[in-house]
């Protein structure tokens, strides 16, 4: 090669340089506006030094264990969706969502909310009432993702869900019961709404036995089950002072205790918290009662731990419940009481109210014993409801873990 065509080379070569180096107004498709040019370097990479890019809407991403989550907690606003995870590490994540998997409806930084445990919260807000959502969360190349339906509008008549609880200490028989839940939805996505939990959701208040009875990796039927599907639900004895509860689940509960309540479409739920006072007189008593009066929903629920009837065997009906609550039940109209705290699966009526026990969801079987006033039907079994609302009928199916069904039944207003 001869000097000039040498030199002209490397004046080539140079220029690449310099156009690698310039700020360039480049539009990815269609025409580009005037005056802006299209340059294409084909052989030249440029590299982000450091961490690596959060992947735009549209891009792909690994999927990544979490520590914890992402799970999923509604907190009463239909057009709002709380997603709660842990990570190894404070990072800033990515929060992305749409009614797609291009995520393009919204995105937003996330910063850890305690940085000494690492844990984030974001609510997701300006959804649009009944309608399904994909989100992920991300973390440079990473991510991990699930989907759910925002509420219903508030004049809905029409609405499913599940309940079970006492899932401690055998995480192994509640992420089968999760797994049963799981291909309810996929089958059935109406049912891809919420858990009413029962409470006793693991046996002790403590990360570490979180951590084994609920988070574990192995646990991909539960993992599953909490990134699509609300788990929404109480204390139980086992939470203790819900040190880690209150964390995970921070619902928007009345000062006193932790207690609440909602609407999702045509029903009306209330919390109850059986470890802060709720005898007549007190204040949890009293906001219950201004509660259920102020509803104007057809459907009524309310959640409490301790049930007031059950089949005994484990623990004794709860006469609170039964002198105190159940008169007001019987006067607002509260159609099902839900509560756990004996091991097995038990359905009372006493003066039009349904009295559940969903005490099925993995904790050590308790015996029921028989001849109990106001059963109606018991059943020593690990198990989960399936409850249909439509218009003024309720129709429930209970599911043992081995898919049969123990019992159904219909209430009309």
């Amino acid at each position: 090669m001869n000097k000039k065509a040498t030199t002209r080379l490397i004046g080539l070569f140079i220029l690449a340089g310099l156009l690698a180096g310039m700020t360039l107004a480049v539009q990815a498709r269609g025409q580009s506006a005037p005056g802006v040019y299209h340059v294409y370097l084909p052989m030249i990479k440029i590299q982000n030094k450091g961490k690596s890019p959060t992947p735009t809407a549209s891009g792909n991403c690994s999927a990544v264990v979490l520590t914890k989550g992402p799970t999923l907690i509604y907190t009463g606003d239909n057009t709002k969706m709380r997603v709660f995870w842990q990570w190894t590490s404070n990072a800033t994540f990515q929060m992305q969502w749409g009614t797609g998997t291009t995520y393009t409806t919204g995105s937003a930084s996330v910063n850890p909310s305690n940085t000494s445990t690492h844990l984030y919260t974001y609510d997701i807000s300006g959804l649009t009432p009944g309608t399904k959502y994909n989100y992920r969360v991300v973390t440079g190349s990473q991510c991990s993702s699930g989907t759910f339906y925002s509420a219903p509008v508030a004049g809905a008549t029409s609405v499913k869900f599940v309940s079970y609880g006492d899932t401690r200490t055998n995480g192994s028989i509640h992420n089968g019961i999760a797994g049963q839940v799981v291909s309810l939805y996929k089958a059935d996505p109406a049912f891809q709404t919420f858990n009413i939990n029962v409470g006793d959701w693991v046996s002790s208040d403590s990360d570490s036995t979180w951590m084994s009875e609920w988070f574990a990796s192995s646990y991909t039927n539960l993992r599953t089950q909490d990134a699509n599907l609300a788990d929404i639900g109480i204390r139980g004895n086992h939470e203790g002072g819900a040190t880690f509860w209150k964390q995970y689940w921070p619902e928007p509960f009345q000062s006193g205790g932790l207690y609440w309540s909602m609407d999702y479409g045509p029903v009306h739920v209330a919390f109850m918290d059986a470890y802060t006072a709720y005898n007549a007189g007190s204040a949890q008593y009293n906001w219950l009662k201004a509660d259920l009066a102020a509803s104007t929903k057809i459907w009524k629920f309310v959640v409490i731990h301790e049930p007031g009837w059950s089949a005994g065997g484990g623990h004794a009906n709860n006469t609170t419940v039964q002198n105190d609550l159940q008169p007001l039940f019987v006067q607002y109209g509260v159609s099902i009481l839900f509560a756990g705290h004996n091991h097995y699966y038990a359905r009372g009526s006493v003066n039009g109210v349904t009295h559940l026990t969903l005490g099925g969801g993995g904790a050590p079987q308790y015996t029921p014993a028989s001849g109990q006033p106001n059963m109606v039907v018991i059943s020593k079994s690990y198990s989960f409801g399936e409850f249909t609302v439509s218009g003024n009928t309720l129709t429930a199916k209970v599911v043992n873990n081995s898919g049969a069904t123990i019992d159904t039944f219909t209430i009309t207003k």
